[in-house]
């Protein structure tokens, strides 16, 4: 569930600062997330990121963390957009597709055109550069669990079996490896940089549909 290859070298922690014995797995994926916001080499392709855990075991408060690091830690723009994913899901086309896609597309293009997060014109270096769009979706083992799996349901209770329908799992799949949400064009004319999607599955990587993986 990513955008070509992972690259290393991400972590923000300084290399003449000693590390923990045991780092927190939180504090890796913070520097992780943060890494990939300042650091991406591969200009305005986009990446994709999947955090497995628990539901309610912090996974939001590390992207807000990271989003924050690196807001603070360089003078580009770091676009927060949490669509809304059953809405978009439950919406049909008459060819039987959902508008998933054209939700998410219509939430990045409200978040980069609201005033507050319009960059300044005169700002000719951040102009160039653009800004990040961190797209996070979040209760993704709602439509990416694997059939037998007991993700994103409370200890000893029944589940019933997933839906056999592969549309929602399709077009997921789609949109975060497939066919990119945004040209290079678009890109320039909403002055933005690229597309971070992070998922958030409540639930083990084991519990996510193989072929979302």
């Amino acid at each position: 569930m990513r955008h070509g290859e992972a690259s290393p070298g991400f972590a923000l922690t300084s290399p003449e600062q000693p590390r923990q014995a045991h780092t927190s797995p939180f504090l890796l994926a913070e520097e992780l997330l943060c890494g990939v916001l300042l650091h991406w080499p591969r200009g305005a392709a986009p990446a994709s990121l999947l955090l497995c855990g628990p539901s309610g075991n912090g996974k939001s408060h590390v992207v807000r963390r990271a989003i924050q690091r690196a807001r603070g830690a360089a003078r580009r723009r770091v676009l927060a957009v949490a669509p809304q994913l059953a809405l978009s899901l439950a919406r049909r086309h008459a060819n039987g597709s959902t508008a998933l896609r054209r939700g998410i597309r219509r939430a990045v293009r409200a978040s980069a055109a609201c005033p507050d997060n319009r960059q300044p014109a005169d700002d000719d270096e951040d102009a160039a550069d653009g800004a990040v769009v961190v797209l996070v979706l979040d209760h993704a083992e709602m439509f990416l669990t694997a059939a037998g799996s007991g993700a994103g349901w409370a200890h000893g209770r029944s589940r019933p079996s997933p839906p056999s329908h592969p549309l929602p799992l399709a077009e997921l799949h789609d949109v975060l490896g497939g066919r990119e949400l945004f040209g290079r064009d678009e890109l320039r004319q909403l002055r933005l940089r690229t597309v971070l999607f992070v998922t958030l599955f409540g639930g083990a990587w084991g519990d996510v549909d193989p072929l979302a993986r």
